[in-house]
């Protein structure tokens, strides 16, 4: 199939509401894939990620995580001194954070299953919260640092560095610090979180407008930064926890604010949910997003992409993804996963404005003959 676009031009026709030569191929693809891609343990999601991308021929969205760590957490200010320290026990890498103030240090355990191989990008899960009471916030919020215009200046620096790098080969998405709620999720225990907002609404809103802040001046940040899109998470407010109702009142409010910056912008906004979403969508639907993604289909989701497409058909989103990539293009036979990803592009093309993606990163122990099957299955039907 003749392609008359360079991949950059391909995604960014389609952000901007226009028809290109064919539907981009991006695959979600961060430290796992490329882990097991290159063979080794360090690997970069930028400079690494344009190398697979001309390998193995797709069109590529890079998802950069250099400034999901909060300001406040990457140097010592007055009266704020970080520390962080990680450990290997037992089969678990622990990452250990303690602030240290003048009333009280402030502490955070989180833990992963340790893996030799993957150096970078793990994914922790936190087992103690460093607010886990509304004294240890009061003492959090009280010695906060201000805005640090250092990491502004970083943000600028990286978006420059990643634009010029990246070329023609596809666009930058990289991950902020993460939408309001995910954020708070960090720091709070998810089920106070949701209690709260019922239980002790003063409270509620104390943590989340400090968040909210600390996500807005994020946002301006990456909004004055060369990247191309600004991507957030949305994943920890899913669909499987709150309601339409409960994600309107207590979550949607504080995400517009802290997006103001990027839509004030017109930078393009990507928000990813990896999870379910089917009730939470006609809410997404005001959240000013360009892009979304990832319409995760069951077992580990429940969109479906033809009722998603007519849901936003009124709208410029975007939608991206779908294609199981947990255990179907683990497991599934060649064949297999080049029909499903044919089937899956020629729903998703209908009426345009669809990017074809997995509904989130591609895995370690992938083998590398399915993710060329998806990618020469979904090739098939790419074009208009």
């Amino acid at each position: 199939m003749a392609s008359t676009m360079t991949s950059r031009e391909r995604i960014m026709t389609v952000i901007g509401g226009g028809i290109p030569d064919r539907v981009p191929i991006a695959p979600f693809i961060q430290q796992e894939f490329m882990s097991d891609y290159f063979k080794r343990g360090n690997t970069d999601r930028l400079i690494d990620a344009c190398t697979a991308a001309e390998e193995l021929g797709f069109d590529l969205i890079t998802k950069q995580n250099q400034a999901m760590t909060p300001y406040f957490l990457r140097k010592n200010y007055p009266n704020w001194e970080v520390d962080e320290k990680r450990v290997v026990d037992n089969g678990m890498h622990y990452k250990i954070t303690t602030i240290e103030t003048p009333v009280k240090t402030l502490k955070q355990v989180e833990g992963a299953p340790y893996d030799k191989k993957i150096q970078e990008g793990i994914h922790y899960v936190t087992t103690e919260f460093m607010l886990s009471n509304q004294e240890d916030f009061e003492i959090f919020a009280e010695y906060m640092p201000p805005p640090d215009e250092v990491h502004r200046q970083e943000v600028i620096e990286q978006g420059k560095f990643a634009r010029n790098f990246i070329g023609e080969r596809g666009i930058n998405a990289p991950w902020t610090v993460g939408g309001v709620f995910n954020l708070v999720c960090e720091f709070v225990n998810i089920q106070n979180i949701i209690m709260d907002a019922l239980i002790d609404r003063e409270y509620y809103e104390a943590y989340m407008n400090l968040f909210t802040d600390i996500v807005a001046f994020d946002s301006e940040c990456f909004a004055e930064s060369d990247y191309d899109v600004v991507g957030m998470q949305g994943n920890m407010a899913n669909g499987s926890l709150l309601s339409e109702s409960y994600f309107r009142e207590n979550v949607l409010p504080y995400e517009l604010r802290a997006f103001s910056p990027v839509h004030e912008s017109g930078k393009p906004l990507l928000f990813h949910n990896c999870g379910s979403a089917r009730n939470l969508l006609p809410a997404y639907k005001d959240l000013g997003l360009s892009i979304y993604e990832t319409l995760a289909a069951p077992p580990e989701g429940d969109t479906d992409i033809l009722e998603a497409k007519k849901l936003f058909s009124d709208t410029p989103v975007i939608l991206c993804g779908t294609f199981d990539q947990v255990n179907f293009l683990k497991k599934g036979s060649s064949k297999e996963i080049y029909d499903k990803a044919a089937e899956i592009m020629r729903k998703g093309k209908t009426g345009g404005k669809y990017i074809f993606a997995a509904s989130d990163y591609i895995e370690r122990n992938t083998p590398l003959e399915n993710v060329k099957a998806m990618l020469s299955g979904a090739l098939s039907q790419a074009a208009y």
